[in-house]
């Protein structure tokens, strides 16, 4: 009976890190795949926008969007 009960024991274990394992993979490929390069393109038409003096709110309200999508 121990044995059954720790064999559970163990089983949970290893299902419980293979979950938090596949959460991580699964959040590390939403970041690189999706957050960071809508981030940079964010960022890469705040800076152009900044460039123009007309446009230059607009450059800064994408550079601060850019930032806050890929750094939360």
């Amino acid at each position: 009976m121990f044995t059954f009960i720790f064999s559970i024991f163990i089983i949970g274990c290893l299902f419980s890190i293979g979950f938090a394992i596949t959460g991580a993979i699964l959040s590390a490929i939403l970041w690189f795949c999706i957050q960071l390069p809508v981030g940079l393109i964010c960022i890469i038409l705040g800076i152009a926008f900044c460039l123009t003096i007309l446009l230059f709110p607009l450059g800064k309200f994408f550079c601060k969007l850019g930032i806050h999508i890929m750094f939360g």
